[in-house]
């Protein structure tokens, strides 16, 4: 996130602009593993296990159709919170919407214990067939939700 940090709207060009889009590339793979990384962890219980990005993406390659429609209900339920950032509610309106965002999540984070269960019980990668074309869908799609990351702070 530093580095999506580094540029504000005055400096869209030169160093912090091109550090700025480097940072929004690289938090593409980071929303990609982010959820099955903390299902992992919170399955093992070790710290570490937040970093066992291999696991994760043999995970993903088992059962990539269901992790892509997992992520993409998460980070769709994800985008009214970035709403609230672009049209201000008042302050004593905000715990009226707390309820509505934990139901909103709630089920995705369901999903993706779901998703990562799966994926430890199923022996074999799927077929490459059905992995690079959801890789060539969820890149695009990913990459909207970490712009809508990028403008957020610009537009509030």
């Amino acid at each position: 996130m530093l580095l999506l940090a580094s540029t504000s709207p005055q400096e869209e060009t030169g160093f912090p602009g091109v550090l700025s889009f480097v940072g929004g590339l690289l938090l593409i793979p980071v929303v990609s593993w982010l959820p099955l990384l903390q299902a992992h962890q919170a399955v093992t219980g070790r710290f570490r296990d937040i970093f066992a990005v291999k696991t994760v993406r043999q995970i993903i390659a088992r059962v990539s159709v269901h992790w892509a429609i997992a992520c993409v209900f998460l980070y769709a339920a994800a985008i009214p919170l970035y709403l609230t950032k672009v049209r201000l509610i008042a302050d004593d309106a905000v715990w009226l919407l707390t309820p509505l965002f934990v139901v909103l999540i709630y089920p995705t984070r369901l999903m993706f214990g779901w998703v990562y269960a799966r994926g430890t019980r199923r022996p074999d990668p799927a077929s490459r067939l059905i992995r690079w074309p959801v890789k060539l869908v969820m890149i695009p799609l990913l990459g909207i939700y970490a712009l809508i990351l990028f403008a957020t702070p610009l537009i509030s």
